[in-house]
């Protein structure tokens, strides 16, 4: 591209993809924090409304621990690191030209 003329229009795309994607999956990453705070706090009544000798049977119920956390969050930046690259891909195969209307 020739300086002093601004991004490509492939880039002006690009771009504008990479930060759609970007606040999508860190929206994702919000939720996934949401729902583990609601299962947590439903099992934390739970845990206080049973009867002892059915804890142990909670906490095996209980499968959305941080270990679980990680892994869906990790699931998810992966899925959005790999659709940022597919479309950069599919962007590097094309050729734009944008025609501006004179007012």
């Amino acid at each position: 591209m020739a300086q002093g003329k601004g991004i490509s229009p492939v880039e002006f795309i690009q771009q504008y993809y990479d930060k759609s994607t970007r606040s999508l999956f860190k929206d994702f990453l919000k939720l996934v924090e949401d729902l583990q705070e609601e299962h947590r706090s439903h099992f934390d009544r739970l845990k206080e409304n049973v009867p002892e000798d059915l804890l142990p049977i909670i906490e095996q119920a209980d499968y959305f621990d941080d270990r679980k956390a990680k892994w869906v969050r990790k699931r998810v930046l992966d899925l959005g690191n790999e659709s940022l690259r597919r479309s950069e891909e599919d962007l590097d195969r094309v050729v734009m030209h944008f025609q501006f209307k004179n007012n």
